[in-house]
């Protein structure tokens, strides 16, 4: 929800910035970091060169609010940008960036547990021995051995199917 709207409100934060009347070279590198939040190329490629082109379009999460960042200190360098619109303003559009930089570090930090959480699961299902499908294979073979591959409890365990998690 944080960076949801960033790219409309970018593009509304410019038209404001050019319907203030501010310096044209100073609208243009407003423009540079809407272009960058909107992952298009600074530099075009060339349609005749060969295909393999490195990506350039720095659309991380991060590099989002690094971009909004720098386009906020665009605006607070310029005295023309004085905008009506609530959202618009300064102290808003601060806030904003606050918001997107905390819901950042909490999705940082969620996934961090989140990875961690499946390494373990991991280890359990996969461990030598111990682990849950060595488990379940020598339950299947031990019933199969006790009552015989065509016996009804061998034939209700040998649908079963466990397979290791890659890692």
């Amino acid at each position: 929800v944080a960076f949801g709207d960033l790219k409309p409100l970018a593009t509304r934060i410019i038209n404001e910035f050019e319907a203030s009347g501010a310096p044209k070279a100073t609208v243009q590198n407003a423009r540079h970091y809407l272009n960058k939040m909107r992952g298009t190329r600074i530099i075009k490629i060339n349609p005749d060169e060969p295909t393999n082109h490195i990506s350039a379009s720095q659309t991380s999460f991060t590099e989002q609010i690094q971009h909004f960042t720098d386009l906020i200190n665009v605006l607070s360098g310029c005295p023309e940008y004085n905008p009506n619109v609530e959202d618009l303003k300064l102290v808003a559009l601060q806030q904003k960036r606050d918001a997107m930089i905390s819901t950042n570090a909490a999705v940082s930090t969620k996934q961090a547990v989140w990875s961690t959480s499946r390494i373990e699961r991991n280890q359990f299902f996969n461990a030598p021995v111990t682990g849950y499908v060595e488990t379940y294979l020598a339950v299947k073979n031990a019933v199969k051995a006790i009552f015989g591959a065509s016996s009804p409890q061998y034939q209700q365990v040998s649908s079963l199917t466990f397979r290791r998690i890659d890692a």
